[in-house]
């Protein structure tokens, strides 16, 4: 088995110029715990290409130690881009030390997005533990509309079916689109989720009828755009405003553009007869 490179205070400004993702393992030999995690992290750097595993020798490296404030042995401190992003304190286990790194991985993290997406896709709810990881990988990446929209659809699906629901139930959905950046809200599948948000949330009254809501809840967007098309079409006299806004905002979240472009040109065709 491969053995891991040893870090000095020499060496540090290269290797965090060569690899934007470092662990750090603070040792010592004397440290039986120490040795003990060697062989996982030895297996970690044969397995995982993204992240460049270190040792660094506390007894001999006292400057690094001070500098990266380690107490004890023995200590992994994940760097991005020489910044610390996260520690680890004591021995730990394989799943401990991914639970660190996963957010960082992007290839781990598409293919699990993806596994979540087909559990729910399938009818299951996402178990706390699939929710931590979309919250921790939210918190270091949280321009990841498509994380951020499975983690407020996961968290819809555990709502009770009532409407409106009780304002205390979507305050931590709420929270998670209120942005820094209004960027991290664009595309379908984070407006998608905003829609079913705000319709759950009973957000637009009175203005749908039940057929429609039904579609939304159950996230047929498309069929519900239709539906709603096809009423206000229908109408003798104008809709009010707030359900031509909300139609517009539908389409918007369909991810097959054709299919919106369709509507969105019926819609502007009849919204003219009206005038």
């Amino acid at each position: 088995m491969n053995h891991l490179p040893e870090l000095n205070a020499d060496s540090l400004t290269g290797v965090l110029q060569q690899h934007p993702l470092v662990l750090l393992d603070f040792w010592a030999p004397s440290c039986a715990p120490c040795l003990a995690m060697l062989p996982l992290l030895q297996s970690l750097q044969q397995r995982l290409r993204q992240v460049h595993i270190v040792k660094v020798n506390a007894d001999d490296q006292t400057g690094l130690a001070e500098n990266y404030q380690v107490r004890s042995l023995p200590t992994l401190i994940l760097l991005q881009d020489g910044v610390v992003v996260g520690r680890l304190q004591g021995v730990c286990g394989e799943s401990q030390v991914m639970a660190l790194l996963q957010p960082w991985l992007e290839d781990d993290i598409g293919s699990r997005v993806q596994l979540l997406e087909q559990k729910r896709f399938a009818g299951r709810h996402l178990l706390t533990d699939d929710l931590s990881f979309l919250k921790r990988t939210l918190d270091v990446k949280p321009e990841n509309s498509r994380v951020r929209a499975l983690l407020i659809h996961a968290l819809l699906d555990q709502l009770k079916s009532e409407f409106p629901q009780p304002k205390e139930a979507l305050s931590p959905i709420a929270v998670l689109l209120q942005v820094d950046h209004f960027e991290w809200l664009r595309g379908p599948e984070i407006q998608q989720a905003q829609q079913r948000f705000g319709f759950i949330a009973g957000s637009y009254g009175d203005e749908f009828d039940s057929e429609i809501y039904a579609l939304l809840l159950q996230e047929n967007y498309q069929l519900a755009a239709e539906k709603l098309l096809q009423q206000l079409e229908q109408q003798q006299a104008s809709a009010p405003d707030t359900v031509k806004r909300q139609f517009l905002q539908l389409i918007d979240t369909l991810s097959d553009r054709a299919v919106a472009q369709q509507l969105r040109r019926r819609f502007f065709s009849w919204l003219n007869g009206q005038n």
